[in-house]
């Protein structure tokens, strides 16, 4: 069964809600993956400095990838969906020509977006401490610069 997402993003004027992509929802969570249907920008700000990421049609996200222990504490979905997707972007090979203006990104500066991000989303500083130390300790270097 495919279901359409909505993300809600900000427009200097609040938030509004932009469809990105079908979520496959006859798997197991943490094997659902979401292909973005729409060419679809997200505008971030980081040291002060301000950039667009475009993610292309047919680009796959897992969102967050939160460990099933820790599930149903923290959530890999929701009004965080945009930042588990930007941190995605930055991992992956394609960041310089997603995000030019931030190719030069390391891994700890889009670590720190994804704290950062959780953060002004709503998340607590408890639960954000923990997915980031989550991505820097135990999952995230395997994943650097080999996500398409």
């Amino acid at each position: 069964m495919k279901l359409e997402s909505w993300v809600d993003l900000q427009d200097g004027n609040g938030f509004i809600q932009h469809k990105i992509g079908y979520w496959d929802i006859s798997t197991e969570p943490e094997q659902i993956l979401v292909e973005i249907i729409y060419p679809t920008q997200i505008r971030f700000s980081y040291l002060g400095k301000d950039y667009i990421a475009t993610f292309s049609p047919g680009y796959i996200t897992d969102f967050g990838s939160v460990p099933k222990a820790v599930r149903g504490g923290i959530s890999n979905t929701g009004a965080i969906d945009i930042i588990y997707l930007l941190h995605d972007g930055g991992y992956g090979i394609d960041w310089p020509k997603m995000c030019p203006a931030a190719a030069a990104f390391t891994r700890e500066d889009i670590d720190t977006l994804l704290y950062l991000g959780l953060k002004e989303r709503g998340m607590s500083d408890i639960k954000a401490d923990l997915v980031y130390d989550a991505v820097r300790v135990a999952g995230g270097g395997s994943h650097w610069r080999h996500l398409a």
